[in-house]
């Protein structure tokens, strides 16, 4: 299993809020496709899967904070 780091957005900014989930559990990726959308309180950015496999899942929910 590989984690997916959230990018660093910016020195100041230290968490962002998950706003939605693109790809599902159980759906094959490609790497530097995009898994989720994040939300900080100046952007909102794709994440891209670090790997090619399968998202088997998320443990993280929509609107749930995660930090950076």
């Amino acid at each position: 299993m590989t984690e997916v780091p959230i990018p660093q957005i910016g020195e100041s900014i230290t968490h962002a809020f998950v706003s939605r989930w693109i790809a599902k559990p159980g759906q094959a990726v490609n790497a530097g496709d995009d898994l989720l959308e994040i939300d900080t309180d100046k952007a909102s950015m794709p994440v891209p899967s670090p790997v090619t496999g399968v998202l088997v899942e998320t443990l993280a929910e929509e609107g749930d904070e995660v930090a950076i």
